[in-house]
């Protein structure tokens, strides 16, 4: 008796661990993981990936609630065959909001025949990094070095070759 109550558990902790952690909605429409954390740059972007199945064809408009960044792509076609289709989402930092974690919820709404069939929301973590309004760092001509490399690469050959060019010539002279 103790065997088979061990085996019984042991078989719904192995079912459990081996499904996926998915946030659902009925009739076959799941988006997952239930949470996502998200680190982005004031200046720049993050992506991450959710996956969706879906038991109906249809739109699935994405929205954010209480996050503060612009999220895409703001809807998505979904098909009846969807199984765990893979959806990047991209979120894009704002210069203008403070550097900080800011909890909220991604909205997946799945519309057929013009109605909403299917609401979902996943728990959403969105961290920024670096601070508002600063354009390109704390320090600039660093930055402005590291961006434009090539360019400086190519000054500094031509001002070497300059300067080669007046060595020799001068040398040239000198013989003459």
């Amino acid at each position: 008796m103790k065997k088979s109550v061990l085996a019984a558990v042991l078989a719904i902790l192995i079912l459990l661990l081996a499904s996926p952690s998915v946030a659902l909605a009925d009739g076959g429409f799941a988006v997952g993981p239930p949470s996502i954390s998200v680190t982005v740059p004031a200046d720049g972007e993050s992506t991450a990936y959710v996956y969706i199945t879906s038991g109906f064809d249809g739109e699935i408009v994405i929205g954010a609630e209480d996050i503060p960044f612009r999220v895409e792509p703001e809807t998505i076609s979904a098909s009846s065959i969807d199984q765990n289709k893979k959806v990047e989402l991209t979120f894009y930092g704002d210069k203008s909001i403070e550097e900080g974690t800011y909890p909220g919820k991604l909205t997946f709404l799945a519309y057929s025949d013009n109605n909403v069939a299917y609401g979902v929301k996943l728990k959403a973590d969105v961290t920024q990094v670096g601070r508002a309004g600063e354009e390109s760092g704390g320090n600039s001509l660093f930055s402005t070095i590291k961006d434009n490399h090539v360019l400086v690469i190519l000054s500094l050959l031509v001002v070497v070759a300059l300067l080669v060019g007046i060595m020799i010539g001068r040398t040239i002279r000198r013989e003459t």
